[in-house]
């Protein structure tokens, strides 16, 4: 029969558990003293161990309970016991007290047989490792590449994780390969390391192995993206391995160009433009490829190539150059009309947009062709300008006989100037008995004909056509040669013509005569003049257009009249009228000498138009002479003078102007009868009126009166 405390425990495990089982049943044992009696040992206590188990959850714990008897022995009744858990969420224990990990957690493990009881504390953490994978396992990479290994670990719950990033990462060979916290395994060098993850002192390790860099990738490079037809572009390959090397695989990479026919490409990678369009062009090396594009564009212009028809040209002259155009495709096209001409230094040339040159100044110059940034270029000299033609000038073409002319020789030059080659020249007459010509080009006309005369110079030559005519008249003479006729008078004239042959005819009767002033002298036709008014006129005779001139003068008359043996009683009548030639009043300036030619008196006298004016002898010119003796023969002289400029008629001033006609009556013979006796005249010379005005003012200033003659009388 059970005793009160084991149904008290029972009561009690239903109730609270286990714990508070044991518990109480502790008190119970603690205040009722144990029942004795006879009989095989009884159980005194139980012992549960370990006392305190700690385990990863997944994992089991073997609990052991220990019997103390009353004999002082013990048992182990691990298998007699009846276990029990305080959380069963947490673990679970079975009839061996073997406890089995749920969850993470505490709990207590009893152990209870015929009122005794024991426990245990269970702590259970969270799985704990119990093995790692590496993967992958057994690895080769290229040098260069590097790869990220992970790490699985396996739990005491069976659980699997990736504690890549928990675990320690090590390499046995870092010269080899590297391995980061984070797993991350970089190749160093060509070999084996063993890669190694460690977590909680659970650790694994791979090899991995490190072989040489393998080619990655092709670079593709070309220098030109668009290439004229007919050039070429060279294309490279560069090939990128693994770690991070570049090599030159130029010429070991297979090229190839697509679509055929646009671009041929060598081994070397050397591509060709052969047609206009746009092509693929690939590097294959293995399974490893690059492409570029290039682009052929029609044929462009290479250079220029120049050519001119002189080197050398004169002055003025014109080179016509050529530019041909050199193409990439090796074609050639004439560009002379659509480059650029220019030239250098400037001035030295001239040119125009097809290529044509002007030699402008002497010198030497570099001419450019352009177009667009292609060029070329050539020289050309300009030298002095040479003679290119030579003109004879002659002033007549038809020469009268035995005249002479100078011929001019004017030579024209590439330049277009012209100088005068007339001393340089030769000359020459196609017949010299018509017109012979002197070194100097001065041609004689020698008979009447026709010839041609020319200059040359080097090989340039240049021509005339001379005519020789009948002599042509030169000049015509007058004579007398300027003639000096007193007023008045009449006088024949004469022309005589001068020929150029030399000869000489009297041409007065076909000559045209002509008086500059009429009112001085006229001419008539046939050559007489006749003095009209004092004074100084021109006269010429022409025949066509040869004219010929002189001076006619005409001089002032003076009236002489003589007297001798004068007395009282055989007075003289002198008169003197104005003809009115004048229209105006004139002077009569009387000069009275005596036998010794001695002036003895001087006056002048007004006279109207057609007056008269009457002296007496021996009152009016001998009553008062300059000495005081009156002379008994001598002569008088009688000027007819201009009135407006001597409106006193100072006979000390004489301006010979107008006719007067003086006549005397017994001037010679006083005894015979009346008679009228006209005076002579004769020419006043600028001498002789000079001499009477002398005389006269010498009579004013110092006869004291004396000398001074009377005007008689006048109406």
């Amino acid at each position: 029969m059970r005793n009160p405390g084991e149904e008290i425990f029972a009561a009690l495990k239903k109730v609270t558990g286990a714990a508070a089982t044991f518990s109480i049943l502790l008190l119970i044992a603690c205040g009722t003293p144990p029942m004795t009696g006879g009989g095989a040992p009884q159980l005194t206590a139980l012992t549960v161990t370990p006392t305190t188990s700690s385990i990863a959850l997944g994992q089991t714990a073997q609990f052991k309970a220990t019997g103390m008897f009353s004999d002082g022995s013990s048992k182990d009744l691990t298998q007699s016991v009846g276990w029990s858990i305080s959380n069963p969420d947490i673990a679970s224990v079975d009839s061996s007290g073997l406890t089995t990990s749920l969850s993470t957690g505490i709990a207590n493990v009893a152990a209870a047989m015929e009122g005794h009881n024991s426990s245990s504390v269970l702590s259970i953490s969270k799985a704990a490792v119990v093995s790692i994978a590496v993967s992958p396992s057994g690895l080769s990479i290229p040098l260069g590449n590097q790869i990220q290994l992970t790490a699985t670990g396996t739990f005491t719950d069976k659980s699997t994780q990736d504690v890549t990033n928990l675990v320690t990462w090590a390499s046995s060979q870092p010269g080899v390969a590297l391995v980061s916290s984070s797993g991350l395994a970089v190749s160093r060098s060509v070999g084996t390391s063993a890669v190694t993850a460690t977590l909680d002192s659970v650790n694994a390790s791979s090899p991995l192995t490190v072989s040489p860099a393998v080619l990655v990738s092709l670079v593709m490079s070309e220098n030109h993206a668009t290439i004229p037809l007919g050039t070429t572009a060279q294309f490279t390959a560069k090939g990128v391995y693994t770690d991070g090397s570049q090599q030159d695989l130029t010429n070991s990479v297979s090229w190839t160009a697509a679509p055929s026919g646009v671009v041929s490409i060598s081994s070397s990678g050397l591509a060709t433009g052969r047609a206009v369009g746009a092509a693929t062009v690939s590097a294959t090396s293995g399974s490893v490829s690059s492409t570029g594009a290039l682009t052929v564009s029609a044929a462009g212009l290479v250079s220029i190539v120049m050519s001119e028809n002189h080197a050398t040209i004169p002055l003025g002259t014109t080179a016509q150059f050529m530019a041909k155009g050199v193409y990439t495709d090796g074609s050639t096209q004439d560009l002379t009309n659509s480059v650029s001409w220019t030239s250098l230094p400037s001035g030295i040339l001239s040119f125009n947009s097809s290529g044509l040159a002007i030699g402008k100044a002497i010198g030497a110059a570099t001419v450019s062709a352009k177009s667009g940034s292609v060029s070329g270029t050539g020289a050309l000299t300009v030298s002095a300008a040479v003679l290119t033609s030579i003109g004879v000038v002659s002033a007549l073409q038809a020469m009268p006989l035995g005249t002479k002319q100078q011929l001019t020789a004017i030579g024209t030059f590439t330049d277009g100037s012209t100088g005068n080659l007339t001393a340089s020249v030769a000359w020459a007459s196609a017949s010299a008995d018509i017109v012979s010509i002197s070194p100097s080009g001065l041609a004689a006309a020698n008979t009447v004909g026709n010839t041609t005369v020319s200059a040359t110079a080097a090989s340039i030559s240049g021509s005339a056509p001379l005519a020789v005519s009948s002599a042509a008249l030169t000049s015509i003479s007058i004579s007398p040669a300027n003639p000096i006729m007193p007023l008045g008078s009449s006088q024949q004239l004469a022309a005589t013509g001068l020929y150029t042959d030399g000869s000489t005819h009297d041409v007065t009767q076909s000559v045209t005569w002509n008086v500059d002033n009429p009112t001085i002298a006229n001419v008539s036709g046939t050559g007489v003049a006749t003095a009209e008014q004092i004074g100084t006129t021109g006269v010429e005779s022409s025949l066509g257009d040869i004219v010929g001139s002189a001076t006619l003068t005409v001089q002032p008359l003076a009236a002489v009249g003589y007297f001798t043996h004068i007395t009282p009683d055989a007075d003289a009548t002198i008169r003197i009228t104005n003809t009115g030639s004048t229209g105006q009043n004139l002077c009569a300036m009387v000069y009275v000498f005596d036998q010794d030619q001695q002036m003895a008196e001087c006056c002048g006298c007004v006279i109207s138009p057609d007056g008269l004016r009457t002296f007496s002898l021996s009152k009016d010119f001998l009553g008062n002479p300059l000495t005081g003796v009156s002379p008994v023969a001598g002569s008088v002289m009688i000027v007819t003078a201009d009135h407006m400029s001597n409106p006193y008629c100072n006979a000390a001033s004489i301006t010979p102007s107008g006719i007067g006609i003086a006549w005397t009556t017994h001037l010679q013979n006083p005894q015979s009868s009346t008679t009228e006796v006209p005076l002579s005249f004769t020419p006043l010379s600028s001498t002789l009126s000079s001499a009477l005005q002398a005389q006269c003012s010498f009579i004013q200033q110092l006869g004291g009166g004396h000398g001074i003659c009377g005007c008689g009388a006048g109406d």
